[in-house]
């Protein structure tokens, strides 16, 4: 955990002695949390360091003019970008640009993206332990995105939030999908008798949904 993570448990501890029950990190964390690098087609997605691949993308996408533009914002002697977010950055695409590419670019070779957090759905405490956030951007980036519920379609919208240098360190660990939910069914019998609840996570990463946890 960082050290933002190990503050919020010390304080948490902290309020516990004071007679105040807290759930702690529980509810803040996950086990589940997987991400397919794969196109809606299925194909791999497309490696921002592989500039034939993404040319061809980005006149797919847009034109040719503005394949070229985009792509001699990201030649010279900086490495490759590190995040789609810090793709985007260094780009100069406009939101809804970047929101039309978001989901077929990708940093990494390998089939599944593990630990990402989804910007677009976490909550405060969560934002707060990820690099380059902390407490105050996070409750910002949540206030943001409730005040502006039709301009967070991808992950491009934290750069209203956040420093330029702030979103590059962030970059790797946000995405702005989900593929795993929580259902929490909870049922009483025949008047009112017996009462049964249960808590189940689906997994959607391999396409069709599976229980990949019960209790």
């Amino acid at each position: 955990p960082s050290n933002t993570c190990r503050e919020r448990v010390a304080r948490e501890t902290d309020e516990e002695r004071d007679g105040v029950a807290d759930p702690g990190l529980l509810e803040y964390v996950t086990v589940s949390s997987r991400e397919p690098n794969s196109r809606s087609d299925g194909s791999p997605r497309i490696r921002i360091s592989d500039r034939a691949q993404l040319q061809m993308l980005l006149t797919q996408a847009f034109s040719q003019a503005r394949a070229i533009q985009i792509s001699n914002r990201l030649s010279g002697p900086l490495p490759s970008p590190n995040s789609p977010l810090e793709f985007y950055l260094r780009s100069g695409m406009t939101a809804e640009e970047f929101a039309k590419i978001e989901t077929e670019i990708t940093t990494t070779r390998e089939p599944i993206i593990e630990g990402r957090v989804n910007v677009n759905t976490a909550s405060a405490a969560v934002l707060a332990c990820i690099p380059g956030i902390g407490d105050d951007k996070a409750s910002e980036l949540v206030n943001y995105r409730l005040a502006n519920t039709d301009n967070v379609d991808s992950v491009a919208w934290v750069t209203k939030v956040l420093a330029r240098a702030e979103a590059i360190r962030a970059g790797p660990f946000l995405t702005g999908q989900s593929y795993q939910f929580s259902a929490d069914v909870a049922a009483l019998g025949p008047f009112g008798r017996g009462y049964q609840r249960t808590r189940f996570v689906f997994d959607l990463s391999e396409g069709a949904p599976k229980i990949i946890y019960r209790q």
